[in-house]
């Protein structure tokens, strides 16, 4: 996480609200930020619905690491459940760190064009546990 911003500014940031239901996607205890998570589940009241999930969310928090497949189908699949104008936040690790995400470039398809429409924000946030 960015040592300059906290965890509750970081979630007021990335636009979390109370009562909101939250899909996380792809989360790992070894390298995913706990404090963040906590944060975000203290501002929403809720606890993070996991990929087995039918309901229809909010937001979607997709930890990315280089390696992990296919990043244009999984932000088509976060779409199933997401609602009409809620934000998939993609978070990886820092530059530097193991499993960073190098450049990564789309190839247009035609899930690729209802993407563009929807508020995705990349933020560095993974791997911030003590090394």
């Amino acid at each position: 996480m960015n040592s300059a911003q906290s965890p509750a500014a970081t979630v007021e940031r990335l636009g979390i609200g109370s009562e909101q239901f939250i899909l996380e996607v792809g989360f790992d205890d070894s390298d995913c930020d706990k404090s963040l998570r906590d944060a975000i589940t203290a501002k929403s009241g809720t606890q993070f619905l996991d990929a087995t999930a039918q309901e229809v969310v909010d937001v979607v928090i997709l930890w990315w690491r280089d390696g992990d497949g296919d990043l244009v189908d999984e932000l088509v699949d976060a779409l199933t459940y997401l609602t009409e104008d809620g934000p998939i936040w993609l978070l990886t690790p820092k530059v530097g760190r193991l499993a960073m995400l190098r450049q990564v470039r789309f190839k247009m398809r035609p899930q690729l064009q209802v993407c563009h429409k929807l508020p995705l924000f990349q933020q560095h946030l993974i791997g911030q546990q003590q090394d």
